[in-house]
This record gives structure tokens, C-alpha cells and sequence, in this order.
């Protein structure tokens, strides 16, 4: 059995160059990422359905319009399963454009909580997650809805449990002007701004 699952949502009318990219990423590789209907307007719900149908030990949430450097994320699982109280593993990312021009690159050892507050962008993906530590939180996430689910998930995971962050570059993420992360949030849909003092006030974090 695979011990980690590259897991992705479309919603259709996803970009086809930008697709053929993210494909690429694993072409070299024994992975096939698993793609699974996403919600518009609701990637939490999305996320979730993942969360339910992971059968790995270890997952990783990734976007089709973005790439993987799948040998720096199989490095991010090792990791945890090399250190069984640590509850994720992030990798450093490149930020780029809509042109796929590069604007920024994020890189640091930790996942520290001061990092994470600041942004919900901070650490968007090239996470492995631990499967049975995650599902932990399910029934918090199922009764609480977070426009910034993963920053939310982050947050909580990183205050639980030991977490790191790898300096290598294991993800490109690229910024779009009509993607899921500019979209409204819906109604008794918890924005960024109310998600640190949602989450302190069900003491998820401190």
C-alpha cells in the first residue's frame, strides 16, 4: 500500500496548459494524484471529502493550476515517518504569477505559530499531513466552517503537535484573479479575520 496520496479538486473549466503543468510534475514519478469533485465557492467541503477518503497514512492537499516537485514532498513524508509525534511536514514554495513568472519564494525550518498568524496565504501547500492526527479535528471542522480552511487546519496542527518545515522548494503556487482564494465568503462562512479568535475561543489554540 502507498503510504502518502497527492490529492487535488476541480470544478471544472480549469485552465489546460495550467493542468498539463501541474500533470507534468508527476510524470517521472509512481504517483498519480487523485483528483475529486471540488464545491464552488467551498474548498473546505472539498478539503473534507478528501480527508474522508484518504486510505494513506500520510496525504498531501495539491491545486491543479500549480506544480510539485514530488521528490522534495516524498522527502516532507519521510520526515514524519521517520518522527511519529510530528503531526505535519511542510516544504518551501515559490509564488508566482499568473504567467507563471516568479514573485516571491517562502522558505523557513518551522512551522512557527507567529509565521502562521500573520498570513492566511502563510505555507499554503506542499504539506504532508498525518492522516490519524488530522481526523482528530473532523468533528471540530465539520461544525465550523473556515474560508481559510487549510491556514485554520495549520494553525491547530501546529499548536497540537511537533510540526517542520523543510527548506527545500517542494511546491509552486500560482496566484490567479478568480481563483477560489478571491472568491466571498458565503454565508456562516468564518473569514480570515474571525478564524484565530474562533479557534482561541474553542481553545484549538492559545
Amino acid at each position: 500500500m502507498e503510504e502518502l496520496s497527492f490529492n487535488y479538486l476541480t470544478i471544472g473549466g480549469e485552465n489546460t496548459d495550467w493542468l498539463k503543468e501541474f500533470f507534468d510534475s508527476f510524470v517521472d514519478t509512481s504517483f498519480t494524484p487523485i483528483q475529486h469533485d471540488g464545491h464552488l465557492g467551498n474548498v473546505q467541503k472539498g478539503r473534507m471529502e478528501i480527508i474522508d477518503k484518504v486510505t494513506t497514512p500520510f496525504f498531501c492537499f495539491c491545486d491543479p493550476d500549480d506544480r510539485v516537485m514530488v521528490d522534495v514532498i516524498i522527502k516532507a513524508k519521510d520526515f514524519l515517518v521517520d518522527n511519529p509525534d510530528y503531526g505535519m511536514c511542510g516544504t518551501s514554495e515559490i509564488h508566482l504569477n499568473e504567467h507563471g513568472n516568479a514573485i516571491s519564494l517562502e522558505g523557513t525550518d518551522e512551522f512557527r505559530m507567529e509565521s502562521l498568524l500573520r498570513s492566511p496565504l502563510a505555507l499554503h501547500n506542499g504539506t504532508v499531513y498525518r492522516t490519524e492526527m488530522v481526523r482528530e479535528l473532523l468533528p471540530f471542522f465539520r461544525d465550523h466552517q473556515f474560508k481559510s480552511f487549510e491556514w485554520a487546519l495549520k494553525l491547530v496542527m501546529s499548536h497540537r503537535y511537533p510540526t517542520k518545515k523543510l527548506k527545500d522548494i517542494g511546491y509552486s503556487f500560482r496566484f490567479t484573479t478568480n481563483g477560489h482564494h478571491c472568491s466571498p465568503c458565503e454565508i456562516g462562512e468564518i473569514s480570515p479575520n474571525d478564524t484565530v479568535k474562533t479557534l482561541m475561543s474553542n481553545n484549538l489554540i492559545k
